[in-house]
C-alpha cells in the first residue's frame, strides 16, 4: 500500500534543518527529498542545485563542515524488556528482526546469526509512495517483528509516533570496524568554495537552532567520543 506519509517527513525535514540556516544568505538553491531515501544517501544536482544532504566526506561532492552525526539504531517494545545494546548479544537470536539489505547492520545481524528468523525489508523503493521504515516500525509496533535495525533519524521519527511504546538503543558499541555512526554534512557542488564557506560560516551560526530542529523530530545525535547526546 502506498504510503505519503514518509516522503512528507523526509521533504519537510530537509528543508528546514537545512533552509532555516541558508535562507540567510539570499541564495538560489534546492533540496531533494532524494538526499534522505530510506537507509541510503543520494545526491543529484540538476543546474539550479548548489547544496543537498551528504555523508560528510563523501566523494560525489564537497562536504561542509558536518553539522551533527547520528547512528544506527535498535528499535524494541519497552514492554518487552530487551537490554541488548550489541547485535552480538545471544538474548537477540530468537528474536524476529527486521532489517534493511546493504545497511550496515544487516551484515553484522548476519554474521551474529540473526538471520534465522530475520524480516528483509527493500532497500531501494520509490519513497514518494512508499517508506520500508516506517513499514518496519509499524510492524514493530504491531508484534509482527520484535526488533528493528535502522538508520537512527528514520527510526527516531517513525518511533515517536507509536507514542512511549518504542525504545531506541543506539548502536555505539559495536566493533569499531562495523562503523555505524555518520557525521551528517551538506554537499556542495564541486568547485563552490566560496559557496561552502559561506554555508559553514552561516550554519555555525544557526547551530543552537538547527539542533533544536532535530530534537524536534526526534534525531538521536551523538557527540565526538561516541555518546548520545541527552
Amino acid at each position: 500500500m502506498a504510503n505519503s506519509s514518509a516522503p512528507r517527513f523526509l521533504h519537510h525535514w530537509t528543508r528546514r534543518h537545512v533552509s532555516s540556516a541558508v535562507k540567510s544568505l539570499g541564495a538560489r538553491y534546492r533540496f531533494t527529498a532524494e538526499a534522505l531515501k530510506s537507509n541510503d544517501f543520494d545526491f543529484r544536482f540538476t543546474p539550479s542545485d548548489r547544496s543537498s544532504l551528504a555523508v560528510s566526506g563523501a566523494d560525489l561532492v564537497l562536504s561542509t563542515n558536518p553539522y551533527y552525526r547520528s547512528t544506527y539504531v535498535m528499535v524494541t517494545r519497552k514492554k518487552d524488556g530487551i537490554t541488548a545494546d550489541r547485535l552480538d548479544d545471544p538474548a537477540l537470536k530468537s528474536l524476529k528482526v527486521g532489517l534493511i539489505a546493504g545497511t550496515p547492520p544487516a551484515g553484522v545481524a548476519a554474521r551474529n546469526g540473526l538471520m534465522a528468523h530475520a524480516t528483509p525489508y527493500d532497500l531501494m523503493v520509490d519513497t514518494r509512495y512508499d517508506s520500508p521504515s516506517h513499514r518496519m516500525v509499524n510492524d514493530l509496533a504491531a508484534g509482527r517483528i520484535d526488533m528493528a535495525l535502522l538508520w537512527g533519524p528514520l527510526a527516531g521519527y517513525f518511533a515517536a509516533q507509536q507514542g512511549d511504546a518504542l525504545a531506541i538503543t543506539p548502536l555505539v558499541h559495536e566493533a569499531k570496524a562495523d562503523r555505524m555512526d555518520y557525521f551528517i554534512a551538506m554537499g556542495v557542488r564541486p568547485g563552490e568554495h566560496r559557496w561552502k564557506h559561506e554555508i559553514d560560516q552561516v550554519v555555525s551560526a544557526n547551530k543552537d537552532q538547527i539542533t533544536a530542529i532535530l530534537r524536534e523530530y526526534h534525531v538521536p545525535m551523538i557527540d565526538l567520543q561516541g555518546n548520545l547526546i541527552q
